[in-house]
């Protein structure tokens, strides 16, 4: 077994629904109404109240017309995470679902740069556009806080429902098909001639030991899981291991020494399709390489952290499910 270095954070346990009864996450509606609004809290991040209280006015059959995903400025991988948790919740409680496009985003150096993210995730394909509904646009806080709106015909922005995808993982397989046929996602090619090929994924560029120790991992962590994944991927077939990040490369000069390409500050548009082609991603504590590995149909190994795996990944918290995963479902000669 791998040890974490002492410097790296737990991550808090979440409570994980794998029930396909979505229902229980919506209260009563005299549950919803009465307390939810007035809990402390209420509007934290990533708190599952606002969702819980849409879903719960729906089912009391005093709905608005739509939900939309609206309001996020955070980099481009955050943002198609939080669309498709809104897209997930719509579809697991029957409520339309109409589209806001990305407005702005970290990370992007120009308007130019977030429409292409837009352009290139297409997650309004098949949907109507918020704008072209003709009705009010009414942030979920102030929806659900305002009483005199809970029966108005509008339109309501929530910037995530990761408080349902993070309780109910699978959800998100409801709408993973249609994200990879928007993404025009081809997954077949190797990344190198014949290799088994394998994508790294490392949080560097804001993400430092000081600033964010919760989302870092360290280059000797890195360094003793890819060794021993090169260890356990050992065959007739050769090994190509990319590892993603950003910064300069000499950071990991460690792992180039081991065969690993470095390959830093790639587009990050490109950098998620090429990682979704691997036969294995290994995932960061990033809503980045998340959403590469909901577009691969290769082997998704999963570092924890606060948005739990999805039921098909195998977590690097458990080496004995990792190398089963491996031996079971990748061809080696």
């Amino acid at each position: 077994m791998i040890a974490d270095a002492p410097n790296q954070p737990r991550i808090r346990s979440q409570t994980v629904d794998q029930s396909p009864d979505f229902g229980r996450f919506a209260p009563s509606w005299a549950v919803a109404s009465a307390i939810l609004p007035h809990r402390r809290n209420y509007y934290g991040l990533g708190r599952p109240e606002v969702p819980r209280f849409l879903a719960a006015l729906y089912r009391a059959k005093r709905r608005p017309i739509a939900i939309t995903c609206a309001g996020k400025t955070d980099g481009g991988g955050a943002q198609v995470h939080a669309v498709l948790s809104v897209q997930a919740f719509c579809k697991a409680f029957g409520i339309p679902y109409v589209h806001t496009p990305f407005r702005l985003m970290e990370h992007a150096s120009s308007l130019a740069e977030v429409r292409r993210w837009e352009d290139s995730f297409n997650l309004g394909n098949g949907y109507r556009r918020a704008e072209d509904e003709g009705l009010a646009i009414v942030p979920a806080a102030d929806f659900a806080r305002t009483r005199l709106r809970w029966g108005e015909r509008c339109v309501v922005a929530i910037e995530h429902c990761h408080g349902f995808t993070d309780r109910y993982p699978h959800a998100l397989t409801l709408v993973r098909d249609e994200f990879r046929r928007a993404f025009n996602f081809e997954p077949e090619s190797p990344a190198r001639n014949d290799a088994f090929s394998i994508a790294v994924h490392v949080r560097r560029g804001d993400v430092t030991a000081q600033d964010f120790p919760g989302r870092y991992t360290t280059t000797e962590l890195i360094f003793k899981r890819v060794d021993r994944l090169l260890k356990l991927c050992k065959s007739d077939r050769p090994v190509a291991v990319t590892l993603y990040s950003e910064g300069p490369a000499s950071q990991f000069e460690p792992l180039r020494q081991l065969g690993c390409e470095i390959a830093c500050d790639g587009d990050p548009i490109d950098t998620l399709r090429q990682m979704a082609r691997a036969d294995i991603i290994v995932t960061a504590k990033s809503s980045f390489s998340y959403v590469a590995g909901l577009l691969t149909h290769g082997l998704v190994i999963y570092e924890p952290f606060w948005h739990p795996k999805q039921p098909s990944w195998v977590s690097l918290d458990d080496w004995q499910a990792v190398e089963t995963a491996i031996k079971a479902r990748l061809p080696f000669a």
